[in-house]
């Protein structure tokens, strides 16, 4: 259309075209920065203030089988160095992803379809459990791990 323009009207020189040319471009350019960002929408990891916060954020990851959030509900590796100085790294091996998943296929797989939430207790040896109820009405409770309050927040910080 520019070429156009040129050729039938000769308003725009060379200087003008080549102008508007990297103006197209750059706008094109900017409008896909842009259109990208929207699609990808940033992770925010999830602050669980209270046990049955996070009671309830494990028991939608898990019957979601979410990955990646049921990562964020454990240490990262500030928080596992300020806890445990040099056994960090030790422990952020035995957390990986791949070790992560079947905690969270093995926790899933042992929620029935259409069971509801009810809280998240507290054992005496810290360990914390997510208390379901079934459509019929019992309650049973699933162990998750141990949880500790760090700093605002709570973490998971083991399995089992």
């Amino acid at each position: 259309m520019l070429f156009i323009a040129q050729a039938n009207l000769g308003l725009l020189s060379d200087e003008d075209t080549a102008l508007l040319v990297v103006a197209a471009l750059l706008c094109l350019w900017l409008w896909m920065l842009v259109r990208r960002r929207d699609e990808a929408p940033e992770f925010r990891r999830p602050t669980p203030l209270s046990l049955n916060e996070l009671g309830r954020m494990v028991f939608q990851a898990a019957r979601s089988r979410d990955r990646r959030t049921w990562r964020a509900l454990f240490l990262n590796g500030a928080e596992a160095a300020n806890r445990m100085g040099d056994g960090a790294e030790a422990w952020l091996e035995s957390h990986s992803m791949p070790a992560l998943s079947r905690s969270l296929e093995a926790i899933g797989s042992s929620i029935p379809a259409k069971t509801i939430y009810v809280g998240c207790e507290e054992g005496p040896d810290g360990r914390c459990a997510l208390k379901l109820k079934e459509p019929e009405g019992s309650e049973f409770l699933i162990a998750v791990g141990h949880a500790e309050k760090v700093g605002a927040a709570w973490r998971l910080v083991q399995v089992g």
